[in-house]
């Protein structure tokens, strides 16, 4: 039976990086890629999705809540009309998938 290997990836912002991600990147399947609420910004985004594509790797969303000092574990800082809507999640994941096909599992 095969397993199919995924990661958290893209979690630095701007000048900060978070882990390794080229050297883990060619031992995996699936690139969950941060969206930018808990961390990453478009450059961290775009580079790991071309890394990604690089080493034939899916790439996936990674959304949370919009609270990058607390690493998107603090909840309170949407709306109450906000919480469980779907359109506010698939927002963070615009431009990841700008740049390639999206993998949800």
């Amino acid at each position: 039976m095969r397993m199919t290997i995924n990661c958290d990836m893209g979690e630095g912002f701007g000048l900060y990086r978070m882990g390794n991600d080229a050297a883990l990147m060619p031992h995996i399947d699936l690139a969950n890629v941060a969206c930018g609420f808990h961390a990453s910004d478009p450059s961290i985004m775009h580079a790991t999705v071309r890394l990604a594509k690089a080493h034939d790797v899916k790439v996936g969303a990674h959304p949370s809540l919009p609270d990058m000092q607390g690493f998107g574990r603090r909840a309170g800082f949407l709306a109450t009309v906000e919480h469980g809507n779907p359109a506010h999640a698939r927002g963070e994941g615009t431009a990841v998938s700008a740049w390639t096909q999206m993998t949800f599992c």
